[in-house]
């Protein structure tokens, strides 16, 4: 009876441990895909920031270039 409550600490706590770094992996999988989201979109915004910017001081020469689609 001793060995068998034993046994089944040791399974709860390696559950435990698998369900900790499953956590941690995953919140680092989002972090990854939120900072590549965040990238994707903030960067051609700010470009055309600056270049709306430009046109706006008089600097009519000024293109917005377009990017290929993926």
């Amino acid at each position: 009876m001793i060995g068998n409550m034993d046994r089944m600490a040791d399974v709860q706590g390696t559950v435990s441990n698998i369900a900790l770094i499953l956590g941690i992996l995953g919140t680092l999988i989002g972090v990854v895909v939120a900072w590549y989201l965040n990238r994707a979109v903030s960067t051609p915004i700010g470009k055309l920031t600056e270049v709306m910017n430009a046109l706006a001081s008089g600097e009519l020469d000024k293109q917005i270039l377009p990017r290929p689609r993926r």
